[in-house]
């Protein structure tokens, strides 16, 4: 799975369904990936930033890179919701 230079930059990356960081910078041997967490409708990005290499995380079928805007980051209120539906379908 390779990727075009400098299209991994503003990545998301994602392990276990998880947001766990998101590539700061990189270069042709390298991603610079800063420790990141989404909690309900914000993206905290932690100071700390580490350099791996770039061609192992990309061969690494455990790991996702993802669009900041293919992230939903507006939560939804279950019973508003289910209330709606009902009112729509007039149940």
């Amino acid at each position: 799975m390779k990727q075009n230079n400098k299209a991994m930059t503003g990545k998301l990356v994602e392990a276990a369904g998880q947001i766990v960081g998101e590539v700061i910078d990189e270069n042709e041997k390298t991603l610079l990936i800063r420790k990141a967490e989404l909690h309900s409708t914000e993206l905290v990005l932690y100071p700390k930033a580490t350099f791996f290499k770039k061609d192992e995380l990309l061969n690494d079928y455990w790991l996702k890179f993802i669009d900041k805007a293919s992230v939903v980051t507006v939560p939804t209120n279950c019973i508003y919701a289910r209330n709606f539906v009902s009112e729509l379908l007039n149940m």
